[in-house]
């Protein structure tokens, strides 16, 4: 399903924790962890372009903020790149105007609140699910109309 988990945030202890979450979970093929987002930046563009991404991406950071990220990536990756990331803010940010722009955003799946907690995992787990079974059954209907 997943092929790549890239976590972002300049906290090494949310890393962890994240790191620790997913891990339980098993929901990746291969995580990776980022505290610096020019990095994530260049590894997702040039080593996993291909591949179905999962991004969990915080927003203030020192060098490069989430914001300044998911504004990037649209200038790096194609359209069917993009459409393979999947992006999910974990801020703990709480401004009303960070999760209104993450949820009107055409690349940006989800907000959810820092720290999350097992409910936030297991529904996030559950909600990508079912948007990987859409795009899957999507494409295929596609296929399947442009081949008659």
């Amino acid at each position: 399903m997943i092929n790549n988990t890239l976590l972002i945030d300049d906290d090494p202890n949310t890393l962890f924790l994240h790191r620790h979450f997913l891990d339980y979970y098993g929901f990746y093929d291969n995580l990776l962890e980022f505290q610096d987002a020019n990095q994530a930046l260049t590894v997702l563009a040039k080593d996993f372009s291909n591949d179905q991404n999962l991004v969990l991406l915080d927003l203030n950071m020192p060098t490069m903020s989430g914001w300044e990220f998911v504004d990037k990536l649209s200038s790096v990756l194609s359209k069917d790149q993009l459409d393979k990331t999947t992006i999910v803010i974990v801020s703990s940010s709480s401004n009303p105007r960070d999760i209104s722009r993450a949820n009107e955003h055409p690349h940006i799946f989800t907000f959810i609140e820092k720290p999350f907690l097992t409910d936030d995992i297991e529904l996030l787990i559950e909600r990508l699910k079912i948007e990987f079974y859409e795009k899957k059954n999507r494409k295929l209907v596609a296929s399947q109309t442009s081949n008659p």
